[in-house]
């Protein structure tokens, strides 16, 4: 029952030691054959629905709706948290599909540091958007900055050249956002959910909904 989004159906077949898959307008991804819900995939099944920036009302009703955008999307200030991310991701897909980007976010309050940190280059900070809260368009900061997210988040120096920018942003402590393609959105939501409610939703079409 949980193996839909919008009441429709992947096609799936086995290639070697591999599965490959793919949903109705998407794209083929590669999948492990097996999947263990241990305690891992369940925490971060939870972690994922507090803190991912998917929509809660996307995750709940795209069962039986087809949802208009389905991107996966992490944020965190920490490594662990995003190791774990990571890992849960890797027990359905190859590593190299984890993750399409990442970059740094950061906060109204610590724009100061980045314009040091221009200083120091010798370029100005020029901001994106209409109210300057889009990609920092100075590549020499968002590289030096770049650096500092790697020391915060070692696990993402495999990563490393997929770095995609600063975005100076909101509020808050200067945080890491990394996200992967919608096709590996479609696999990992559907079980996601199944990890995190099978035991008490028998039929997630008729009993979720955008509201949830």
């Amino acid at each position: 029952a949980f193996g839909q989004i919008g009441k429709k159906r992947p096609k799936v077949q086995q290639t070697g030691d591999l599965l490959v898959g793919r949903w109705p307008r998407s794209k083929e991804v590669m999948l492990r054959p097996h999947l263990k819900i241990d305690p891992l995939w369940c925490y971060v099944g939870g972690l994922y629905l507090a803190e991912g920036t998917t929509p809660k009302s996307t995750m709940f009703s795209m069962f039986g709706n087809k949802p208009k955008s389905l991107g996966l999307g992490f944020t965190s200030t920490e490594d662990v948290s995003i190791t774990l991310v990571l890992r849960a991701l890797e027990q359905i897909l190859l590593p190299e599909d984890v993750l399409t980007a990442w970059k740094i976010k950061v906060g109204s309050q610590y724009f100061p540091e980045l314009v040091v940190n221009g200083l120091k280059l010798g370029v100005p900070m020029l901001r994106g958007g209409k109210s300057g809260d889009g990609k920092l368009r100075t590549a020499e900061i968002s590289l030096a900055i770049r650096e500092w997210g790697l020391q915060v988040a070692p696990v993402l120096r495999r990563f490393e050249s997929r770095y995609s920018h600063v975005e100076p942003t909101g509020a808050g402590l200067p945080r890491i956002d990394f996200w992967a393609s919608s096709a590996v959105a479609r696999w990992y939501f559907p079980l996601l959910m199944y990890g995190v409610f099978s035991e008490t939703v028998a039929n997630p079409v008729e009993e979720f909904t955008g509201e949830n």
